[in-house]
Parts: structure tokens; sequence; C-alpha cells
């Protein structure tokens, strides 16, 4: 495989079908341009090291499981149909960027407190009013002047 440079390159020059190559070689990682990883691999985590998470959509997700495989500490969470990978040390911004990505008109308390307990994180009650939307108002109660304003 090393003389022909890819394992279609070695079907063919043995005149034997890619299936039977590719079996044979499985355990033998795929040199693409000099990286062992590929280039979209690594811009993937190179967005993870220097953001400290990446929101997952379509082929991100498979590059996860790829990395995970070569760095272990790295760490995802699904919630409502939405992954995100993030570094352990990241986790605060993690849970920031994923509520700010989110295009939900109503969350609860309920639901943050779940979404906070798979990322491990205690968020201030500041943020989690910002997020929620409330602000904290009294309500003047309405003085009754006449009959006729009920």
């Amino acid at each position: 495989m090393k003389e022909t440079g890819s394992k279609i390159g070695t079907a063919r020059a043995l005149s034997i079908p890619y299936n039977i190559v590719r079996r044979i070689t499985q355990d033998i990682p795929v040199e693409k341009n000099g990286y062992m990883l590929g280039r979209k691999n690594l811009l993937f985590l190179k967005d993870l090291l220097e953001k400290g998470y990446v929101l997952l959509s379509g082929q991100a997700s498979v590059r996860y499981r790829l990395l995970k495989t070569y760095f272990p500490l790295i760490q995802r969470v699904r919630f409502k149909n939405t992954s995100i990978a993030f570094l352990p040390d990241k986790k605060e911004e993690a849970v920031k960027a994923f509520l700010e990505n989110m295009h939900w008109k109503v969350i609860g308390y309920h639901e943050l407190r779940r979404l906070t307990r798979l990322f491990d994180v205690n968020l201030d009650s500041s943020v989690k009013q910002k997020v929620i939307g409330k602000k904290k108002s009294r309500r003047l109660p309405r003085i009754q002047k006449t009959m006729d304003d009920f």
C-alpha cells in the first residue's frame, strides 16, 4: 500500500477487488496529505481547541467519534436533538454557546436545570434570568374607582 499511496491504488495494481483490500487493511489508518486524521478532522480539532466547544451537525458527529478515540477527554452533550462537543475545562462557555445557538421561544427553569446538569455546571441567577427572559418585577394591584372598571 505504501508504493501506490492508497488502498484503491493497491487494488488496481494487484487486480483484486477494492473490498478485499479494504477488509484486509481496515486496522491501518488512512494517511491523507501527510496527516493521519485528515484535513477536516484537524480543522474540527483546531476549532475545539481554540473555542473549547464545537456544535455538532452533519458530519461533525462522525469527526467527534473519530477524535474521541485519540483524545478521550473530549465530551459531548445531546439535548433536544442538538449536540455539542466540548473540553472539560470550558464547560461554562459551552453551556452559554449552546444556549445562544438554540432558537427556543420559551425555555423554563426545569429544562434549564436539566441542561446544566448534563454539563455539570451551576449558572448564576443573572444568567438564568437572561436566558429565560423573565424579569423580576412587582405588579401593583389595580384599584377600582368605579363600577365600570370591571
